[in-house]
């Protein structure tokens, strides 16, 4: 552990943590329809909160280029290209988990 001020970290440990084998193995199967199924026939279904967003934000952009007047600083645009951008940004985040 390096004990000089520049160090990034406060405190570096170890963490170790004893399990119990059990014996048993677990068999999962990825999916097209569902996220995966294990061998005991339970099933998740795909995360589709991106899908959700991208419709969201498709929906704030029309709204947007409905709002746009060429040559006009109106107030409400300048709101709804934040609210766009704040869209924008969750998406992406989404994208990358």
């Amino acid at each position: 552990m390096d004990t000089t001020p520049s160090s990034a970290s406060c405190l570096d440990r170890e963490r170790w943590a004893q399990g119990k084998y059990t014996g048993q193995m677990v068999g999962l199967d990825l999916g097209l329809h569902h996220f995966y199924t294990d061998r005991k026939g339970n099933t998740v279904d795909c995360p589709k909160f991106l899908r959700r967003s991208d419709k969201r934000l498709k929906r704030h952009q029309r709204k947007l280029s409905r709002i746009f007047v060429k040559g006009a600083e109106r107030n409400f645009y300048q709101k709804w290209r934040k609210r766009l951008g704040k869209v924008h940004l969750k998406v992406q985040r989404q994208r990358r988990d």
